[in-house]
């Protein structure tokens, strides 16, 4: 679904079975919104990280399709599932700052020193922020520097 969806680049094919590889090279997606927002959150539930390139699908629906929402979902997901973090309270999203209260607190995640820097989870909130850095959102970009401190926000 997310090869169909975003194309071969946001996708790892199987070296035994490539013989759909050669269809989606050199084309151009037009890539439709609202096909995009629910494979998002698809993928935020499922979680295959080992079949989709979590940073390219994050920059594309961030910076391409302006989803977010949908873009800070996968970064949550990949977060929960690199952390053992068992907490049930419901994450705030630092795409609703505007609508956000003086006593809301976006909820960071606590740094283990056991994890690669490398992790899926590293990977997609560094896309998320830098997105947001590079089509200057200073303000977007430093809610999602801290709430992901502990993967990206440091840096």
């Amino acid at each position: 679904l997310v090869k169909d969806i975003f194309g071969s680049g946001c996708y790892y094919f199987d070296s035994q079975n490539n013989d759909d590889e050669d269809e989606f090279f050199g084309t151009e997606l037009d890539i439709n919104k609202d096909k995009a927002s629910p494979t998002l959150a698809l993928v935020a539930q499922c979680r295959p990280w080992e079949f989709i390139k979590t940073d390219k699908l994050v920059r594309i629906a961030a910076a391409d399709l302006d989803l977010w929402y949908s873009a800070e979902l996968v970064c949550d997901a990949s977060v929960a599932s690199v952390t053992s973090n068992t907490n049930t309270e419901k994450n705030l999203m630092a795409t609703n700052y505007p609508k956000l209260k003086a006593s809301d607190k976006i909820s960071t995640q606590s740094i283990d020193s056991s994890l690669r820097q490398d992790t899926i989870a590293h990977l997609a909130t560094r896309a998320l922020i830098d997105t947001a850095l590079d089509l200057r959102l200073y303000r977007r970009a430093d809610l999602f520097a801290s709430k992901f401190y502990a993967f990206g926000g440091a840096e």
